[in-house]
């Protein structure tokens, strides 16, 4: 394989795979219809865009084994058909069907998908803004506050010494007062000293 067709090979998997999303993040699409959609994205050929896997195929590769799992296959594929994602042209006895995805909600669904993951942020965002009291602080565990936000622990008379890590104790006084004179440092390695001494928390 060329270093072209590599290229290609992996922009068409891409693809897939953001239609794979889409078609997840639609909640008009039944889990039978998501299931269906990722067996049918598996067949999907490079150069025409299509399928054609049998029925059967497709319920043996959903894990649907016995007798009602093409009839499961079917309302998976009905599904992807009426919510539009899936464009069915029938076969006949000696020829299966032929699948094409269609892209006519990947717009809209992608705008959602968008708006949800910006909402993340923005909530995430305002409780990083909001400061923890001392006494919240003080019951959180050596964990919790080595991965606390740094604008939460550098506040001043927040935290004492013994809540610290090692980290931030030895960049306390940069982060927290802008500059470090001698006796800054002197107490942040007083702090340091005493942190080993004492074996940690």
């Amino acid at each position: 394989m060329s270093a072209a067709e590599e290229k290609d090979a992996k922009s068409f998997t891409s693809q897939k795979l953001e239609l794979q999303q889409l078609i997840t993040g639609d909640k008009q699409v039944s889990d039978l219809g998501v299931r269906v959609a990722l067996v049918l994205l598996k067949h999907v050929n490079k150069d025409t865009l299509a399928c054609y896997p049998s029925q059967r195929t497709i319920a043996d590769q959903m894990g649907e084994l016995h007798e009602s799992g093409i009839r499961r296959a079917r309302r998976g594929i009905q599904n992807l058909k009426k919510t539009g994602w899936l464009s069915v042209k029938r076969g006949n006895r000696q020829k299966s069907n032929s699948y094409i995805f269609l892209t006519k909600r990947s717009n809209l669904i992608r705008d959602n998908l968008m708006m949800i993951r910006d909402k993340r942020v923005s909530d995430r965002a305002d409780l990083v803004r909001q400061k923890i009291s001392t006494d919240q602080i003080r019951h959180l565990s050596t964990d919790q506050i080595r991965h606390l936000p740094t604008d939460q622990i550098w506040a001043p008379n927040t935290l004492d010494d013994k809540h610290l890590t090692d980290e931030h104790l030895s960049n306390r006084a940069g982060s927290e007062y802008g500059s470090v004179d001698d006796s800054t440092k002197k107490d942040t390695d007083t702090a340091l000293e005493y942190r080993r001494q004492s074996g940690g928390y």
